[in-house]
């Protein structure tokens, strides 16, 4: 599923695997997956505060994330009522359902 909205930001949701992730510097994490249905790996990045549980390396589901581009795809300014453009290309995770619910552990 491929959308562009009016700021040039192009969101993908694919069915993926995590394969690997690192703890960054003031909470960031920078996941790697797998694409399960192309086998091609996609390296995004999480924002701190960013609500969404916690994943576990081997976790499956769908794994939605937006590709920015500095210079050309833009992010709405609340404060000033403005879009206003990326500084730094990248990958940005936006979401991830499980592609079946994780089970809690009762003892």
């Amino acid at each position: 599923m491929l959308n562009t909205d009016v700021e040039n930001i192009l969101t993908k949701t694919v069915y993926a695997e995590l394969i690997t992730f690192k703890h960054g510097c003031w909470g960031y994490i920078t996941y790697i997956f797998k694409d399960l249905t192309s086998g091609e790996y996609i390296s995004c990045t999480r924002f701190p505060h960013w609500d969404c549980p916690d994943l576990d390396i081997g976790d499956k589901g769908f794994l939605k994330f937006r590709e920015v581009h500095a210079g050309t795809s833009k992010w709405y300014n609340r404060n000033t009522g403005t879009f206003i453009p990326y500084k730094y290309t990248g990958v940005h995770f936006l979401d991830f359902v499980y592609e079946k619910p994780k089970k809690d552990i009762i003892m």
